[in-house]
């Protein structure tokens, strides 16, 4: 940004370049703006409110620079300011363009008139929402139903194994819900498989921050940051979803404490406690049927594939155990590799080290592995010896008295 230097390319008599260029203009006022906006919020504006307010005198029809600078001006106890740079914008938009401004600016306008300003904003932290998404309607209708707010504060957990869809569901219900919760859609990941999962107090923040308290203003204890939030949640009506939680601590700070807001939770733990303590329910994922399975497949590896090599499909889904995840890494190898057959890939996957091969190309791919050695990072020596002992029991079920007798581990240490 400070190497910015005025318009580009006015010495230059082409057209042609200063249409190139304009884009980058306009991506540079975004910026600031976005800027200007976090300053607002760390309570920093004070520094930057002459260049800024320089800036939007500049550009009088830019409706967003002139509400945050309406703000800006109120929040430095230029209340009389404030006013008089809305009379400004509101008067050049009606003689100019004949309308009135809008919803921003007019919002910025009633917090100088009502001289009270609590740093609310409504967020919307969603990530993108699968568009591929399919075959989960049923724990999808199930979950927004549970997540509807009524005179207590919803929270639900979607749990499962690695790898099992649990994110892009909860997502895909927060996009459902967001007319619901018009206050904010929050979205935060506490990286509770991790080896290193986000502790309290700086979710807290995080959450704080979002919710409109200056960093300067946050206190120092959980307890006084879980009443702050609380306080600022109470009366509004705001979705929270919390992606890969790792355990019951991490999650109870930061549950709303009045009615109006709902939780949504992802978990590879059923997180049991939520319910007994807090009225939680649970929805735990299951793989992904037979059927299920090969429509996915077949809508990203493409129909004409499937149809051709109907057999080789159907043993491909079951290499891969109905798992989400290794279906879409399978699919999308599959349209990476367009003249390879799919009974030649199946092949490849039926021998040697399946996971080693459920990964997309590239440094950064994404892996089934991966995926699974987060949790097995986590378990304890003596856990880690037994799961890796598993493979030698014969069938796909058993016993915790057959994971004793294999690994000759203390059953308390399996608990």
């Amino acid at each position: 940004m400070a190497l910015w230097r005025d318009k580009p390319l006015v010495d230059v008599s082409s057209d042609y370049l200063r249409r190139m260029v304009e884009p980058f203009a306009e991506h540079r006022l975004q910026v600031i703006e976005r800027r200007f906006e976090l300053e607002l919020q760390t309570g920093l504006q004070e520094s930057a409110l002459p260049d800024f307010q320089a800036l939007a005198l500049a550009h009088p029809l830019r409706e967003r620079m002139w509400s945050l600078l309406v703000l800006g001006l109120f929040r430095c106890g230029r209340q009389a300011e404030a006013l008089e740079a809305y009379s400004t914008v509101r008067q050049r938009l009606d003689v100019e363009l004949g309308v009135e401004p809008g919803r921003a600016l007019r919002q910025a306008h009633q917090v100088v008139l009502a001289g009270d300003d609590d740093g609310w904003r409504v967020e919307c932290q969603l990530p993108v929402d699968i568009g591929d998404f399919i075959n989960r309607d049923e724990e999808l209708n199930r979950l927004l139903s549970l997540s509807c707010a009524d005179k207590s504060v919803p929270v639900v957990t979607v749990s499962g194994p690695p790898g099992m869809g649990k994110s892009a569901l909860v997502i895909r219900a927060a996009h459902r819900l967001v007319d619901e919760f018009p206050d904010g859609q929050w979205f935060l990941r506490l990286n509770g498989a991790s080896a290193k999962p986000r502790s309290g107090a700086e979710l807290l923040a995080e959450l704080l921050r979002t919710a409109g308290v200056p960093a300067s203003e946050l206190p120092h204890g959980i307890e006084e940051r879980v009443a702050l939030l609380r306080s600022r949640l109470s009366g509004r009506k705001v979705l929270v979803v919390l992606d890969d939680a790792g355990s019951v601590d991490q999650v109870a700070p930061l549950l709303p404490g009045r009615p109006g807001s709902s939780v949504l939770v992802s978990s590879r733990s059923e997180l049991a406690d939520l319910s007994v303590l807090y009225g939680g329910q649970r929805l735990a994922l299951r793989p992904l049927p037979s059927r299920h399975s090969r429509d996915l497949v077949a809508r990203i590896a493409g129909q004409s594939r499937f149809t051709a090599d109907e057999h080789a499909f159907s043993e491909l889904t079951d290499l891969c155990a109905g798992l989400p995840l290794a279906l879409r890494i399978a699919a999308a190898n599959l349209v990476s590799r367009p003249t390879l057959r799919v009974s030649r890939y199946t092949e490849e996957l039926r021998t040697g080290d399946r996971l080693a091969k459920l990964k997309t190309p590239g440094d950064t791919g994404l892996a089934v592995r991966a995926a699974f050695d987060a949790s097995f990072a986590t378990l304890s020596k003596e856990e880690q010896r037994a799961f890796g002992l598993l493979g030698v029991i014969p069938g796909m079920d058993f016993s915790a008295h057959g994971i004793v007798v294999t690994s000759g581990t203390r059953p308390s240490a399996m608990s």
